[in-house]
């Protein structure tokens, strides 16, 4: 296999410093990170949306096709049973469409950490529901969280409400609101995670708002990755090269040094780049692959999957029970998605040559290598 050769570049040193820092929990791979949705409605209607999320701003609700409170608990109840019985720690992320949108959301958080513990919790939002009355009980509940913003107020606006339908007229300053009463709360401030998505179009965006937010007190940043999944399978060629990513993470290095901040690639990313730009093999893993570390997905039903990212069409592919139903475990959901053994996926993904090169993080990367190539699942029309 033929690694791109950095060694006699200083990017290399840059990046192998930036890769030296200690990892988070959901790296540890004694760790199961599931990423749970428990919903796909959603009060802004990205361009991108990962998941296709339903436009549905209405508050206070739980739809008939999302899972009441009460099966949550049973699901959340069979995944610590399965934890113990394997000797695993799950780490939940709860995610969307937008988590706030549901009234029950800081009751799952709270029995979740009761569950689990606060340091293996935490959640994704796009910040502009966030109340000051949600952020002493989200404080005690998570080990940290992730708000999203795309870049500045322009592109913001435009990425997250491009049909001007949000009931949240500026969604950039709405978020943005949110982000400055956090940073107000000292202990919140420590487990705030700012989340950027690169396209094409705010690669310069990013450095800038990245610096913005820090003189705010911002302390945690996040680069994640642009998959082709979703609404974003009609955007693909908005995904950014690998030459660009490269860039962008070179100029990011230097501003963490400069501002004395956090910045981490999406761990998954960050994966693939130190395995095909430095050579090295991440926390033990036979592949840059981070589902190798036990990472799977759980959708508004109750159904596994063994990429979080396969949860959304194109690809959707899932388990034929959920986790919901009576007598289901989650240790032969996973043993029907074989999740337990990746040798064959190894065999498929990992060594298709032609694919090597978009394992860098571009639009086109884990999604279709793991469907179209490795298990031949065939694309199916997004509907809506």
């Amino acid at each position: 296999m033929k690694l791109i050769d950095f060694k006699e570049h200083k990017i290399h040193y840059k990046l192998r410093k930036f890769f030296s820092k200690p990892e988070c929990k959901a790296a540890d791979p004694k760790t199961l990170k599931i990423i749970f949705n428990i919903t796909y409605r959603c009060n802004l209607e990205c361009i991108g949306c990962c998941v296709n999320a339903r436009f549905s701003p209405r508050l206070g609700v739980i739809t008939k096709d999302e899972l009441t409170f009460k099966e949550i608990v049973l699901l959340l109840q069979k995944i610590k049973s399965y934890g113990m019985k394997k000797g695993l720690n799950p780490y939940i992320a709860f995610t969307g469409g937008e988590p706030f949108l549901r009234p029950d959301f800081l009751d799952i958080l709270q029995y979740s950490s009761s569950l689990f513990g606060a340091d293996y919790v935490t959640f994704e939002t796009n910040g502009t529901l966030l109340s000051d009355n949600h952020l002493d009980i989200i404080n005690s509940c998570v080990n940290n969280f992730g708000v999203s913003i795309d870049g500045d107020e322009e592109y913001h606006n435009y990425w997250r409400n491009p049909l001007n339908r949000s009931p949240v007229k500026n969604p950039y300053l709405a978020v943005l609101d949110s982000i400055i009463r956090i940073c107000e709360h000292p202990e919140m401030r420590k487990k705030l995670v700012i989340t950027f998505t690169p396209t094409k179009y705010n690669l310069s965006i990013i450095p800038q708002e990245v610096i913005k937010l820090a003189a705010i007190g911002v302390k945690r940043f996040s680069i994640h990755r642009n998959m082709p999944v979703g609404r974003m399978y009609y955007h693909r060629e908005l995904g950014p090269d690998e030459k660009e990513y490269l860039k962008l993470v070179s100029t990011l290095i230097d501003i963490e040094n400069e501002l004395n901040i956090d910045i981490r690639l999406h761990h998954s990313l960050e994966h693939m780049y130190r395995y095909y730009m430095l050579g090295e093999i991440y926390a033990g893993s036979p592949t840059p692959c981070s589902i190798k570390r036990s990472s799977i997905g759980i959708d508004v039903k109750g159904y596994v999957y063994f990429c979080p990212w396969l949860v959304s069409l194109p690809f959707k592919k899932g388990t034929t029970k959920s986790l919901l139903d009576h007598g289901v475990e989650l240790e032969e959901l996973l043993n029907e998605i074989n999740i337990v053994s990746f040798a064959d996926c190894k065999k498929k993904c990992m060594l298709i040559e032609k694919d090597h090169s978009e394992f860098l993080g571009n639009n086109r990367s884990m999604a279709r290598a793991l469907t179209e190539h490795c298990f031949g699942l065939k694309e199916e029309r997004i509907l809506g």
